[in-house]
């Protein structure tokens, strides 16, 4: 997921059939998403999966 800010702030991992032609087409009344922020990614990689350096590695990636 990206704002209008062109920053990433998640991440969509599913969602329900009309959302693949999400891509092509939006449908507010049937296009249903689920995603998680990145700020919970980050969370997990560290205290969940003790992926320290990986979290390190993405977060050095930000700009300042």
């Amino acid at each position: 997921m990206i704002n209008q800010r062109a920053e990433v702030v998640g991440l969509i991992f599913d969602g329900n059939i009309h959302s693949l032609g999400g891509a092509f087409w939006y449908d507010e009344k049937l296009n249903r998403a689920v995603a998680v922020h990145s700020g919970a990614i980050l969370e997990a990689l560290r205290k969940v999966y003790g992926a320290t350096r990986i979290a390190d590695e993405i977060e050095a990636g930000r700009d300042p």
